[in-house]
């Protein structure tokens, strides 16, 4: 094998990583497992590796479940060697998804024929038990710890005898009563530390069994009582950002607690101890007080707190929120469960448009009925979702009320549209359609030290004209026009951005609406047809969040390589469809003709763009104001816009030399055009890798 070239180029202060690496042999690898749709695609899954049999074959057993699951071969636990499926069944890669149809839950051995490029799957006795467990997405710290074997499979006609529990060498972090072996089939853990635990489950009924290797993550919680709580919350958590949404029933002054253990201690609070008032989305300091706070909210609706705990902020803003709710009593679900005998719902999670379709974020709470809930903070528009029940079967959402797509995706719409208010009226403003939130980012944002970029919401065409009349440092105030900015929903939305003046913190404000002969009002007491002479709004010229400087005035445009512009025709990959600008409904060959949308059909499609292409349009993207390029992950990939490319391979070329010299040639240019260039994806990977 040849030896890995790594070549670091720097431009505009930003660097690039390319890791140029050879071919790898055919069939050079030590390890053969399946990433699929059963283990969430880790190429890296110890639970699915196979044993090499000889003659170029691998077989492996195990159980699964009955229903369709998607796969790949991997080679040497990553995604640098794979197979995927040819049109006619061979293994290529990287080819399209393998398709496994189980009809009914058992275990299977499957075994794959590198000489023939080939696999099979068929039944298997099961000749060894099988360690399960149930795993939940993540355990509290400081709270004892169960863990159930109950799922572990012994061989027919046989009874599991002994449990043997076990921690991973490289874990930093040891559990004081690990290793075990027990005759019991669950296993208790004192309270533990935070962090991520890797442990082996095996089990024996006379034979030792094929073991289970799983994680059980241990986060650091928060609590939160009082306000209109009717028990303890507990907040959600990512990557120490924790977060929850309230109900806020009534206006008025509520007193709250957060804590981070259930016994209430270390209760954290502003380290000013002053009331927190008028939710505004400000980042305030806490610290473990030991005491109680108080929030005055101004109306009610849904407030959703946000506590940082590497910077000790917590900030309180009221949102839009939708309540996501599974009932387990409506057992239309299971129509939908490919084995729908004895089936016990112990968790659901929600994957949608909202949180990139990921399934391990947002969990539903169980309810004291037995069903499952969540409020979740959402923007205005419209979204789309599944629940996925158990971690393993995705269900639509079997409420009738809710609209759903061919796919059976829920179709959902957050917050207000314009038809709830009615229809416009000539010389009539629509009082409650308008909208300007001064604690939202959407309507208030300081986006540069000397720029606030104010926003507000009017019934579509409800509005002539709108103002805004604001005062600074006690002065005056001074009357400036909104511009309409777009039309959404059914609203129009105005807009201005006032140039802040230096060592002034507090803006006070209020808006001026013109339709024909009519004018209307809105201060922070709502809309009249009376100006305001109190109740402005007032907001704290202070930046949310800092735009770098390098990045303020940067004009971007995004380029996928191969769709861009095919400068060198060499070398192109086989396949390339030949006009540039394809009828993309067309098939282009035979595999697209047979099964358009199948493995290795569409997917395939590639169009021979490359750098040369680029480097020939600099000139234009110059010519047009680009001052800033967003390239694509340029990752050897299935896809080919490459965001799921490999983490350790960028090109895979056969002529390292000339491509450096392609590629040194684009980035001269581009600085002496002064252009910066942003290569996304995997560069800390890349890094670790090189």
């Amino acid at each position: 094998m040849k030896k890995k070239i790594t070549t670091t180029i720097f431009i505009a202060g930003i660097s690039i990583y390319f890791l140029l690496n050879s071919v790898f042999a055919e069939n050079n690898f030590s390890s053969v497992g399946m990433a699929g749709s059963f283990n969430n695609w880790n190429p890296n899954d110890p639970a699915y590796q196979f044993q090499n049999s000889g003659n170029g074959k691998w077989e492996y057993t195990n159980l699964f479940y009955e229903g369709e699951h998607k796969f790949k071969f991997v080679m040497n636990k990553g995604w640098d060697i794979h197979r995927g499926v040819e049109q006619n069944g061979k293994l290529i890669q990287p080819g399209g998804d393998i398709i496994l149809k189980i009809t009914k839950t058992g275990f299977y051995k499957i075994v794959i024929d590198f000489i023939q490029d080939d696999w099979s799957y068929s039944e298997a006795e099961q000749n060894k038990p099988l360690a399960d467990i149930d795993v939940e997405p993540f355990y509290i710290a400081n709270e004892k710890i169960t863990l159930s074997a109950g799922l572990s499979k012994p061989r027919p006609e046989k009874k599991i005898l002994e449990y043997f529990w076990s921690q991973a060498s490289a874990d930093k972090i040891k559990l004081n009563n690990l290793p075990v072996k027990t005759e019991l089939s669950f296993l208790e853990l004192p309270p533990q530390k935070p962090g991520v635990y890797n442990l082996k489950l095996n089990v024996n009924d006379g034979v030792d069994g094929i073991a289970k290797h799983f994680k059980i993550n241990v986060k650091q919680a928060l609590f939160i009582e009082g306000g209109d709580l009717k028990k303890i919350e507990i907040f959600s958590e990512n990557n120490g950002i924790y977060s929850i949404v309230l109900n806020i029933e009534k206006a008025g002054i509520k007193k709250f607690a957060i804590f981070e253990s259930r016994s209430r201690k270390n209760k954290l609070s502003p380290i000013d101890n002053k009331t927190i008032v008028s939710p505004s989305g400000e980042k305030i300091i806490f610290g473990k007080t030991g005491k109680d706070f108080k929030v005055k909210f101004n109306k009610p609706g849904y407030a959703h707190l946000i506590y940082n705990s590497t910077r000790s902020e917590f900030s309180i803003s009221m949102t839009n929120a939708f309540l996501f709710q599974f009932e387990t009593k409506n057992t239309e679900f299971k129509k939908q469960l490919p084995d729908k005998t004895d089936f016990i719902v112990k968790r659901v999670s929600i994957a949608g448009s909202f949180n990139n379709w990921n399934p391990k974020i947002d969990y539903l709470k169980q309810t004291p009925d037995g069903n499952f809930q969540l409020l979740l903070p959402l923007k205005d528009g419209e979204y789309k979702y599944k629940f996925i029940v158990n971690d393993r079967y995705w269900i639509s959402d079997m409420n009738k009320n809710i609209q759903h797509d061919n796919d059976g995706n829920a179709i959902i719409f957050s917050g207000e549209k314009g038809s709830d208010f009615g229809a416009v009226e000539e010389y009539k403003i629509n009082f409650p359609a308008i909208k300007h939130l001064p604690d939202n980012i959407d309507y208030y944002n300081v986006c540069a030290n000397d720029k606030i970029d104010i926003r507000i919401r009017i019934l579509e065409k409800d509005a002539e004209k709108v103002y805004i009349k604001y005062s600074l440092k006690k002065r005056s105030f001074i009357e400036s026009g909104l511009n309409k900015l777009y039309t959404k929903n059914g609203f129009d939305y105005y807009g201005i951005i006032l140039t802040k003046p230096k060592n002034s913190n507090i803006l006070k404000y209020y808006f001026k609406i013109n339709d024909g002969n009519r004018t209307a009002y809105l201060n922070n007491k709502g809309c009249s047809e009376k100006e305001p002479a109190s109740d402005y709004f007032s907001a704290e010229m202070k930046i949310k969040f800092a735009t770098p400087d390098w990045a303020k005035n940067v004009i971007w445009y995004q380029i996928m390589t191969d769709r861009f512009r095919n400068g060198d025709p060499s070398n192109d990959p086989d396949g390339v469809v030949p006009p540039w600008r394809w009828d993309w409904f067309k098939p282009f060959n035979e595999k697209e003709k047979n099964n358009f949308y199948g493995g290795g059909a569409i997917w395939e499609r590639c169009f021979g763009g490359d750098i040369q292409g680029l480097i020939e349009s600099l000139d234009y993207l110059e010519s047009i104001g680009i001052t800033g390029i967003y390239l694509n992950p340029m990752f050897e990939a299935v896809s080919m816009h490459k965001y799921d490319g490999s983490t350790n391979i960028i090109l895979q070329i056969t002529d390292i030399s000339m491509t450096i010299l392609v590629i040194k040639a684009m980035l001269l240019k581009l600085k002496k055009m002064r252009v910066l260039i942003l290569k996304n994806g995997h560069i800390q990977k890349l890094i670790n890798s090189s």
